[in-house]
């Protein structure tokens, strides 16, 4: 699939160069890295291995007043030298289109993303692992619209979106999804902002069939440079072939505010999400943020609650508490250096039981010069279940990686 994608994006891409002048940028990169792992695993029965990371890359971007391309692929083959796991090449696919097709009214987004993710939901594997609980996942979109403009305050935007998401996991659960949305956006002035739309969408997955109907209204007031308020509410209807058709409200609101020394922000929405285990999830969220960027330095502090409910049922799975922290700074304007945390509580309803997971990371990076760089990162994982054996297991991951770009 990416590769089909990469070549029809490349020779669209050629074609259009050869038809009208434009702005056309290639960048390789290289990196090599080394990685000394104390439980590659992640089992409570250490296993060490030592994995060497060759990782070459290209960024491709064009633009001209029709067209934009921004192509970035990135080859990562692993050894690892004790044989844990057999050495494997691992891609990393991002590709972005975009088509005018009619001059300001008919639209073309494309999209292609090829990378390793997480097959729970709830916790992000990728942070401690290269390939535990994780699988890879392709994402091919494509975004056909009409705008229509009946005055310079107000556009109507109608269109269909095509998604095809793939798993390599048998696991995994893949999906097609048809949309066809109309949405229109109104500014009463130029601090408020009014958006309604409905959306009628047909998945068919290898879990359960469904057809889904999203009705919702929002808005958008930015009260004062830097700090606004948004909200959405909304209702969706989701019929499940083969089983039962559920009514329910989704909703998201926030507030961001600038303040003298810092940026905060109150988020919360209760919408669905991408389950690779099955049917999309029924998600609750509340969180806050605090975000302060000097010149030298930079501080994020983020705390947030989530509920995942099954879409049919709604029965609660899992709820999870999540710190996070992190600090960059600035020595020289050639060394940097970032610290980052993650304290997490899962309790598995399912399973009647919690998990705790302690995440602590270190990186210190230092330019040679322009386009080369040597860093260096450590990781910490602590985890723990009273009840569930394979989440009781902590990890030390050491690594040191050197970056050209060409």
């Amino acid at each position: 699939m990416k590769l089909r994608i990469l070549a029809i994006a490349v020779l669209t891409l050629f074609s259009a160069i050869v038809a009208e002048p434009a702005e056309f940028r290639i960048q390789p990169s290289f990196s090599i890295s080394e990685e000394y792992n104390d439980n590659i695993l992640l089992e409570e029965d250490k296993t060490e291995d030592y994995i060497t990371r060759l990782l070459p890359s290209v960024t491709l971007k064009y633009e001209a007043p029709l067209w934009k391309w921004d192509i970035r692929y990135t080859l990562d083959y692993r050894d690892y030298a004790k044989g844990t796991r057999a050495d494997e090449a691992a891609h990393k696919l991002s590709a972005d289109g975009y088509i005018e097709l009619l001059n300001e009214r008919l639209f073309m987004n494309l999209s292609d993303k090829f990378s390793r993710e997480s097959l729970d939901i709830t916790r992000d594997f990728t942070k401690e692992s290269l390939f535990v609980n994780q699988s890879d996942k392709n994402v091919f979109t494509a975004n056909p619209y009409f705008v229509l403009r009946p005055n310079p305050l107000t556009s109507i935007t109608i269109g269909y979106i095509y998604t095809n998401i793939w798993y390599r996991e048998d696991t995994a659960v893949d999906k097609a999804d048809n949309t066809a949305y109309i949405e229109s956006a109104f500014e009463l002035s130029p601090k408020v902002q009014l958006n309604a739309g409905y959306k009628y969408t047909q998945e068919d997955s290898d879990a359960k069939d469904y057809d889904k109907s999203d009705v919702y209204i929002g808005s958008r007031y930015e009260y004062a440079e830097g700090s606004y308020l948004s909200g959405t509410i909304g209702n969706s209807w989701l019929d499940f072939k083969g089983g039962k058709s559920h009514s329910n409200v989704f909703w998201n609101g926030s507030i961001v505010h600038r303040f003298s020394a810092f940026t905060g922000s109150l988020e919360a929405s209760l919408d669905y999400i991408e389950n690779p285990q099955g049917n999309p999830s029924r998600v609750n969220t509340y969180s806050m943020s605090v975000f302060r960027a000097r010149e030298r330095s930079s501080l994020n502090f983020s705390a947030s609650v989530k509920e995942y409910r099954d879409s049919e049922t709604k029965g609660l799975q899992t709820k999870t508490y999540t710190g996070n922290g992190n600090i960059k700074y600035e020595f020289t304007p050639k060394l940097t250096g970032n610290v980052d945390f993650t304290v997490e509580k899962f309790e598995e309803k399912l399973q009647l039981s919690y998990t705790r997971r302690f995440l602590v990371g270190l990186e210190i990076e230092y330019m040679f010069s322009k386009g080369l760089a040597l860093n260096f990162k450590y990781r910490h994982t602590d985890s723990y279940s009273p009840k569930i054996a394979s989440d009781n297991y902590d990890n030390n991951r050491f690594i040191v990686m050197a970056e050209k770009s060409f």
